[in-house]
């Protein structure tokens, strides 16, 4: 095994990683694949735009999960295979779990599935909170157009920054989180950038102005159909990428917080 340490505030966790990966989940005995094991020995290629001749790589890369072996935690990640160090899964679930959750406040519309993004936000609080939507609204810097960030989602009178998307994977929750964070950084350092999202609230709030920092938040909206609290559901790498978000925001001056959708058939 080899030792990764990961710096956590004052102190370090240590995290494991294993290879060859851990074979028992994925023997034969367990695998409708017919393959010994199909996470290395089944190839995917990969196609590009500009691309001659596609990548090859093994199934690992492209797989999102948890599996717990003989009561220990192990998840994949660009293909190599961690075991998670318990102390420091711990600690990362209360930080997780001690971000403000704002379901039952914002009271978010249900989402459906085949429902695309762009029609969900337009309804997400129909009926509910004042508010502006901003999906796909993009904020260019003076610098050009090489510069292009979405505020948020929705923007309410309460000055919340909601962020939306469905936890398909982590991925796709990194992608939200960064949203998040970076919109937070560019409001406490970019005047301009504030100047625009003060507009945005002039729609819904007359004589709008930015007020303090910390008087803004920005909210994680989060889908998914799996049953309990975001805290608990959530992969355990994007677990690692909102606290560091959290991390961003705070450090911004802004306030941050989660918010669970239900996805619905």
């Amino acid at each position: 095994p080899t030792l990764t340490r990961h710096a956590e505030g004052n102190q370090a966790s240590t995290v494991i990683s294993r290879t060859p990966s851990p074979t028992r989940p994925f023997s034969n005995t367990h695998s409708d694949w017919n393959a010994p094991d199909p996470m290395s020995s089944l190839r995917v290629l990969a196609f590009f735009d500009g691309l001659k001749s596609p990548r090859k790589t093994s199934l690992l890369p492209y797989v999102v999960a948890e599996v717990e072996l003989d009561g220990v935690l192990y998840a994949p990640c660009a293909g190599v295979w961690y075991q998670i160090d318990s102390d420091h899964l711990s600690n990362l679930n209360d930080r997780v779990r001690r971000i403000p959750n704002l379901t039952d406040k914002l009271r978010l519309q249900p989402w459906k599935i085949g429902e695309n993004e762009g029609t969900y936000n337009s309804n997400a609080l129909s009926g509910q909170l004042e508010h502006v939507v901003l999906d796909k609204k993009l904020f260019y810097s003076s610098g050009g157009r090489n510069l292009k960030v979405e505020v948020c989602d929705l923007l309410t009178r309460n000055r919340e920054l909601i962020c939306v998307k469905k936890m398909k994977d982590s991925a796709n929750l990194s992608h939200l989180f960064a949203q998040g964070s970076v919109s937070a950084r560019l409001f406490s350092h970019n005047q301009d950038y504030r100047k625009a999202a003060v507009q945005q609230l002039s729609q819904i709030v007359p004589n709008a102005s930015a007020g303090r920092y910390d008087e803004w938040t920005v909210v994680f909206a989060i889908a998914t159909d799996r049953l309990g609290d975001l805290a608990d559901s959530m992969f355990f790498f994007s677990k690692i990428n909102l606290d560091l978000a959290i991390h961003a925001i705070h450090g911004a001056g802004l306030r941050a917080a989660i918010a669970k959708i239900d996805l619905i058939n």
